[in-house]
């Protein structure tokens, strides 16, 4: 199914979803690169992060399927630069330049000529270079420039928002950079886990569980910045650290 102009086409009778399995599918313009699974969050929608530009590709599995873009008020053609190929039940998304925001997607499975079930699936589109998706780690406190009496909380949120599955974050290492020059002070590793309605309000309930915290005590007075490393289930690895400077009371 291509996309092209059209009237709206009025919304079917509700169809129960397809469950929870998760949907197979990648994004980006490697061919080669591996399929991921996209999995269901609240209310059954499976919301999948990407940027204008970047190409999203997904498995439907097997069966008769028919792909709309949902609007308020009914289902419309699919937007500029999507397909559905029948052949494969592949499905593919390469938007533009300008194609930015949420994006709500029915897929509706077809048994005997007859509509059984359906899939809701949400695309959220960032600007380009944006730095929306990838890896992500937020210092809420202490702030840039703090100066700061012991102990003392670190705390923020992380996550690899290019993550099906989880926040795509397995722990945080914190280290304190002598400002004077010298060898990094290991300062442990965070608690990670804690629950972000706020981080889950804007990316999706899959990175509800992003915060993190750390006491600091014992670290001689002076000024440092802070450097928190994230280890990514993406980039298999800890990823550029996200710093922040401090200077620490006697």
């Amino acid at each position: 199914m291509e996309s092209g102009a059209g009237e709206p086409i009025p919304l079917p009778p509700l169809l129960t979803l397809a469950g929870s399995t998760p949907l197979v599918g990648r994004r980006g313009w490697d061919l080669e690169a591996l399929y991921g699974s996209f999995a269901a969050g609240a209310g059954g929608v499976t919301v999948i992060r990407s940027e204008e530009v970047n190409r999203v590709e997904l498995q439907l599995g097997e069966g008769d399927y028919a792909v709309y873009l949902r609007t308020p008020s009914a289902l419309a053609p699919l937007p500029i630069g999507s397909r559905l190929d029948p052949a494969t039940n592949t499905f593919t998304w390469a938007p533009g330049v300008g194609f930015v925001g949420p994006y709500d997607f029915v897929f509706v499975r077809s048994m005997n000529g007859r509509a059984v079930s359906r899939r809701d699936v949400r695309i959220v589109l960032h600007p380009k270079g944006r730095g929306s998706v990838g890896p992500q780690v937020v210092i809420d406190v202490p702030r840039a420039n703090a100066f700061v009496r012991e102990p003392f909380m670190v705390g923020g949120w992380a996550a690899d928002l290019d993550a099906t599955s989880g926040t795509g974050v397995t722990t945080i290492h914190a280290w304190a950079y002598p400002s004077s020059g010298g060898a990094p002070i290991f300062l442990g590793a965070t608690v990670y886990g804690g629950v972000r309605p706020d981080v889950a309000a804007v990316h999706g309930t899959q990175f509800k569980d992003s915060g993190f915290g750390l006491i600091v005590q014992g670290l001689p007075a002076g000024d440092y910045d802070l450097a928190l490393f994230a280890w990514s289930t993406e980039k298999v690895g800890f990823v550029a650290p996200k710093v922040v400077p401090v200077r620490v009371a006697p």
